[in-house]
Formats: structure tokens, sequence, C-alpha cells
């Protein structure tokens, strides 16, 4: 009535209990989307959002400078400095890696635009939280960002699975 049971337990099918209140759940939830808020620390996404940035930025450099030496190396034939085929296989070379560097660049740019969109949807529904509104708006709020939260009784450990589709 006044909290959350486990659906096996009230199947008869889990023998431990695994009851809590409503109250100490939601004050749970509302810490960690505030703490999500604050920090952008999702525990399953890998590196946070300042890592990234480091990540961009060095791989920005790299493309910069294996442009450059693409460049040098177009000199280097036109001058008369490398052979056709030097040039050739230093175009190849610098391609293949230019092109690695540009996708891992692109990956982490997108990584991070998710990572930022969320933490802003976990903001906003926190939000929404503090509102003095109906339950069955909150809980709609929260289920725009939350899968599934799962308690375990034994060890008082609560695990938030936010949903991959915010």
């Amino acid at each position: 009535k006044d909290g959350f049971q486990c659906v096996k337990y009230s199947h008869g099918t889990c023998k431990p209990s695994h009851f809590i209140k409503a109250a100490k759940i939601e004050g749970v939830i509302q810490a960690a989307l505030e703490q999500i808020t604050q920090t952008g620390s999702f525990r399953e996404t890998p590196p946070c959002l300042e890592e990234n940035r480091i990540r961009i930025e060095a791989l920005e450099a790299n493309l910069s400078n294996l442009r450059r030496s693409l460049t040098r190396a177009r000199v280097a034939y036109l001058h008369g400095v490398d052979s056709l085929e030097d040039y050739i296989q230093s175009k190849r070379t610098f391609a293949v890696e230019i092109k690695n560097q540009t996708a891992k660049w692109k990956e982490l740019n997108i990584e991070m635009q998710c990572q930022t969109r969320a933490q802003r949807k976990c903001s906003s529904v926190t939000e929404v939280l503090k509102c003095d509104i109906s339950n069955l708006a909150k809980n709609k709020a929260l289920s725009s960002i939350i899968d599934r939260i799962v308690f375990f009784r034994p060890e008082e450990k609560i695990i938030i699975y936010f949903s991959r589709k915010s």
C-alpha cells in the first residue's frame, strides 16, 4: 500500500520479501537523478564527458597532423623529391589513417551527444519530481528515462536501469 513488492514474491515464486517503502525508493531515485544531473556520470556509460572531450581534441590534433603530412607528401612528389610510387604509397597510408581517426572522432562525438542529452533529460525529470504534481505524472516522467528498478533486500541495494531510447 505504501511501497513496492517483488512481483515474483506476490505470485509465490520468490521466497524472500523484497518490499521497500515508496518514500525510501523515491528518495534514492531522486538522489541518483540529481547526482547524474550534476556529474553526468552513468555507471555503464564509458568514459565521462571530460575524458571524451580530451580524446576528441587529441583526435582532432592527430587528424590535422595527418592532413598536413599528406599535403607535404604531395608537395614532395610535385617537387621531385619523391617518386610517384612513393607518393601513392604515402597517400594510401595517410588516407587509411585519416579514415580510421575520423571514424573514432565521429563515434566519440555521437557518444558525447547521447550522454549530454541523457543528462539534460535527467535534469528535467528531476525538476518534475520536485513539483507538486500527481504521482501518475511523476511516474510518467520517470518512465520516460527509466526502464526498471531492482531492489535487493539482503544487500539493501537498488539498481536503476535507464532506458536506452531516451
